[in-house]
């Protein structure tokens, strides 16, 4: 038999988040000894995983990051402050 649950499954029980969860973390972190946002994108990373867990002490077992990245004629609309050319660069090619 399959332990893994089926997509039908996991997607009924996905929830909204308890916008009060949201503003427990936020406050938490303002009462941890560092200063306020140092932490960038960690901080919200964090405060969003105690929201959806409804705990102050998420945890967060097997993590992985994903990265996508695309050419998508952005340049073309004007709004991307670097050329074409740099979509194709790798951090090997970095000064």
């Amino acid at each position: 038999m399959n332990a893994t649950p089926s997509l039908e499954h996991t997607l009924a029980a996905i929830a909204a988040v308890d916008p009060s969860w949201m503003a427990r973390a936020e406050s938490r972190q303002l009462q941890l000894t560092k200063p306020p946002g140092s932490l960038g994108r960690f901080e919200e990373i964090a405060n969003r995983c105690a929201a959806i867990q409804a705990t102050l002490s998420p945890s967060v077992e097997k993590p992985r990051i994903l990265l996508f990245a695309g050419d998508h004629g952005v340049c073309e609309e004007g709004v991307n402050p670097y050329p074409q050319s740099v979509t194709a660069q790798n951090g090997d090619e970095l000064p």
